[in-house]
């Protein structure tokens, strides 16, 4: 959540997310969280990204998904 009255603030935020989403970084992030041993009890979820997911990532947007 971010205020609604700073276009700066949500900017720079909106620009990091995407770099981090099409550089390849979200996956990193994914795969620690959703697919290997997360501590302390290193519960492995095995939940795979999926395609639509993927998709989202590849093409970062504003939009509300449909």
């Amino acid at each position: 959540m971010m205020r609604k009255d700073d276009p700066e603030f949500k900017k720079l935020v909106d620009d990091v997310m995407s770099q981090v989403m099409t550089s390849g970084g979200i996956k990193t992030m994914y795969d620690k969280w959703f697919m290997k041993p997360v501590p302390p009890k290193n519960i492995n979820f095995n939940f795979p990204m999926s395609e639509t997911m993927q998709k989202l990532y590849a093409n970062p947007n504003d939009k509300a998904f449909e």
